[in-house]
């Protein structure tokens, strides 16, 4: 995942077998004795190497597995993307979700809304992806044209490691004016 610390597991067999491992891209730390993670990644396929100690003591490769790189995530509600228009109505019915192309959609967990209320920013958080019922009585009071702000929105992929996305922000449009969708 471009963007992101991944982790991997590698286990030997027979079990007591140093090993090390090595990337065409990015760079590989070791965690623990089999657990790496890999970070720094260019979009790229990227080959994991592993390699075992000869009878000399000296690095010989076991096997070569390629990765293919799976981009930027496009985080959207209601299928509506970052930096678009969405109705009251859309916000308030949808589900934020992460969806990377060609692979698939992945729920978000968590997420959380600064809102700008009596002249302070405040800050709403949910543990799931939809909206509050505070960011639904704030949405229901702001201006159309108004820019909606949404931050550490967190997800799981299938590598079962949390993911974190910074931001998400749409213009809030009138709900008559729905069949307008901007940036889908």
């Amino acid at each position: 995942f471009i963007g992101y610390d991944n982790h991997i597991k590698v286990v030997a067999n027979p079990k007591a077998t140093p090993f090390t491992c090595g990337i065409t891209n990015g760079k590989v730390t070791t965690v623990t004795d089999s657990t790496f993670i890999i970070k720094n990644l260019l979009p790229v396929t990227t080959l994991l190497s592993v390699y075992v100690k000869d009878k000399n003591g000296k690095p010989k490769l076991a096997f070569n597995k390629p990765y293919a790189y799976v981009p930027f995530p496009n985080i959207k509600i209601s299928g509506v993307k970052c930096d678009s228009a969405i109705t009251r109505l859309t916000l308030a019915a949808g589900t934020f979700y992460a969806e990377f192309k060609n692979i698939g959609k992945f729920p978000v967990k968590s997420f959380k809304m600064d809102m700008y209320i009596n002249k302070e920013f405040v800050q709403d958080s949910s543990s799931t992806g939809r909206l509050t019922k505070k960011m639904l009585e704030y949405i229901s009071s702001c201006k159309n044209g108004s820019l909606l702000y949404f931050k550490d929105l967190k997800f799981g992929t299938g590598d079962g490691v949390p993911k974190t996305e910074p931001i998400y922000r749409v213009f809030l449009i009138d709900d008559k004016k729905g069949a307008l969708k901007v940036g889908l």
